[in-house]
């Protein structure tokens, strides 16, 4: 009847009601009486939502609803889903079958849920300093459900031309590109970088730090230069990769994989836990800022104009062809900045040492690191994910992101710096570290060959 009787999918209706409820008669209740009969009555539906709404539903947890099927089946047909296109979408009774073969499945199986059983206790989760004392038991053993890929050609489409643009820009930068225009692809590489690292990933996603509002701009700039998605979504993503890590959860789920791990999550629908687990992250602190609100209103208008149009327009200011300009600053520069932050994802969950934590996959990996801007040192990241340099030691060398922070802190325009203790660090590695610890190492600490090899 509810398809019928059209007040949004329950999914939709519930979460409003929750919201209305939990922040009843205040700027965050969707029909908030306090503003007058009739706009409680109807008035609520013929303007737009105030900010609050929408960043105060992101906190209500909804996943009980997500785990149904039929829930899901009826908010996918009645909203049409915003991911596809009304060429691509699947057939009516192609939905009708897969809904009742999940009822089916579940009901044989018993399954209540497909994430791993949370049973897994440790510190790598955690997204602010004020986490690492909390009692949640929210990491689960890597894992990855076997699930038949469907492909978005739109993406593969787009990302491959973008790759073939990439390479022939790198051929124009080491060819026929001014050094001006050489230096300045550089710059961007180097600005766009700490709009993630510096930005979105220490700033935002982790709070490690805290900026002021010049700082604040200024990163923002530099994050929407970077194309990687407004920082409300960068961070939201990047808060269940900490919090999922190696489950289906987890958007780039390295389990999968190298290459779904660095690019291919990009190319294929998302796993469904990751929209139901997606709605269980905690982003009103985000959502307050005002900044981050304009840069996801306008992102449209701001990074075409911030990624493409004015790399391409100002090395022509001093005699570069548009052409090279288009293809070494805009192009090249784009794609050689998504593959190195891609690397995190990839690499740097499978080839390194584990000096801090053996028992998850992140790596230190020192060549990600200088290509990264100092985000290689993944191993200590997943374990101290509050520390602001995502290092132990965050020597400037490989770790510009830091030198950035530790510049602007000098400054006045970052303060708050979170690090990790001396002696915690060093508790934590003799406890699980895989013994390649430089200073509390097997080879520094003596430890007997057999205990070395009891430890493994």
């Amino acid at each position: 009847m509810e398809l019928f009787y059209h007040q949004d999918a329950v999914l939709d209706w519930a979460r409003d009601h929750r919201v209305h409820h939990k922040y009843s008669e205040t700027d965050a209740d969707p029909h908030n009486a306090t503003r007058g009969f009739f706009f409680s009555h109807v008035g609520w539906l013929l303007v737009r939502k105030h900010p609050e709404i929408k960043a105060k539903g992101h906190t209500i947890d909804k996943t009980d609803l997500w785990a149904d099927p039929i829930l899901h089946f009826q908010k996918k047909l009645v909203s049409n889903s915003i991911e596809t296109s009304k060429s691509d979408r699947t057939p009516l009774s192609v939905n009708l079958i897969n809904l009742f073969g999940e009822i089916s499945y579940c009901a044989v199986s018993g399954r209540k849920d497909t994430m791993p059983p949370q049973d897994q206790q440790t510190g790598s989760w955690v997204l602010h300093e004020a986490d690492f004392n909390k009692d949640a038991t929210v990491i689960v053993p890597p894992s990855a459900e076997k699930r038949k890929w469907e492909i978005v050609w739109r993406n593969v489409i787009i990302f491959v031309t973008l790759h073939i643009g990439g390479v022939y820009g790198a051929y124009l930068f080491l060819t026929t590109a001014m050094w001006t225009t050489r230096f300045f692809a550089v710059v961007l590489y180097i600005c766009s970088g700490l709009g993630i690292t510096a930005g979105a990933h220490r700033l935002w996603a982790h709070k490690s730090y805290k900026a002021r509002l010049p700082l604040k701009i200024l990163l923002t700039v530099f994050n929407t230069i970077a194309f990687q998605d407004a920082v409300l979504d960068w961070a939201r993503d990047h808060r269940m990769h900490h919090k999922y890590s190696e489950t289906d959860a987890d958007p780039h789920n390295a389990t999968r994989g190298f290459f779904f791990s660095h690019v291919g999550w990009l190319l294929v629908r998302k796993h469904p836990e990751i929209k139901a687990k997606g709605h269980t992250i905690d982003m009103t602190d985000l959502w307050a800022d005002p900044i981050l609100r304009f840069q996801k209103k306008y992102y449209l208008i701001l990074m075409p104009l911030a990624c493409f149009i004015l790399p391409s327009y100002i090395p022509t200011l001093w005699g570069e062809s548009l052409w090279n300009a288009y293809f070494v600053c805009a192009i090249f520069r784009y794609v050689y900045v998504l593959n190195v932050t891609w690397l995190v994802n990839s690499a740097a969950h499978k080839w390194g040492s584990k000096p801090y934590d053996k028992n998850i996959n992140p790596v230190e990996t020192r060549p990600v690191s200088l290509v990264v801007l100092g985000e290689g040192f993944h191993n200590y990241h997943h374990t101290f994910p509050w520390d602001y340099k995502t290092a132990e030691l965050g020597e400037y060398s490989l770790n510009i992101s830091k030198l950035f922070i530790d510049g602007m802190a000098k400054i006045g325009w970052a303060y708050d710096l979170k690090t990790v203790s001396r002696d915690v660090i060093e508790k934590r590695v003799k406890r699980t570290g895989d013994g390649s610890h430089e200073e509390w190492g097997y080879e520094n600490l003596n430890v007997p060959t057999q205990d070395k090899i009891n430890t493994e």
